[in-house]
Order: C-alpha cells, then structure tokens, then sequence
C-alpha cells in the first residue's frame, strides 16, 4: 500500500488503519522455561472503522498462525489500533480477543 493509499479510500467508506497485536505462546513458554515473553505482529487493513479493523487484523493473525511450522497456541494479549492517515482516530487497548459480531 503507497503512502497516498493510506487515506480514505476515495468514493468509499474505508480507511486503513495499522493494528499493533501482541501475543504470547504459554506451550512455548512452559516448555523452554523462559517464562512469559510477548512478541508481536503488525496488521495493515482497509476498513470502515476501528472495530472492523480489528477484526481484520485477528483473522490475518489466525491465517498466518494456521500456516506456522512451530504450532504453538498463540494467545492475544493486547491490540492497539491507529488510523493511518492524519491523526489517530483511536487507540484501543483490549485483553484477549473481542467477540466477532453476529
């Protein structure tokens, strides 16, 4: 995506935002003995707000965790959520993973 992209999608609804996800593996934890250690993975997404963009994000972050050699259960443990263009329209912190609406 180009820097120009990154604004509202022209004639659309659609902003893109980048969603920061930070998660743990407690089976590689547990078995290593290193204890608690988070990494991270960050999302780009076209969406119509923050909300979507999150949920975007979780199902681009569950795609590349199904396509993982190592297997470890990853666990969510926070997302931070920025608009892209301007200033940031939210910055939402959540624990865990939110309920998909239905």
């Amino acid at each position: 995506m180009t820097t120009d992209d990154r604004s509202e999608i022209k004639g659309s609804d659609r902003t893109s935002y980048r969603v920061d996800i930070t998660y743990r593996e407690p089976g590689f934890e547990e078995q290593s003995g290193l204890g608690p250690h988070p990494y991270g993975g960050t999302f780009e997404v076209v969406a119509r707000d923050a909300n979507e963009a999150i949920h975007l994000a979780i199902e681009e972050f569950r795609r590349i965790e199904e396509l993982s050699w190592v297997g470890w259960q990853r666990v969510i443990v926070s997302m931070d959520v920025q608009r892209l263009e301007g200033e940031v329209e939210a910055s939402l912190r959540a624990t865990g993973e939110p309920a998909r609406p239905g």
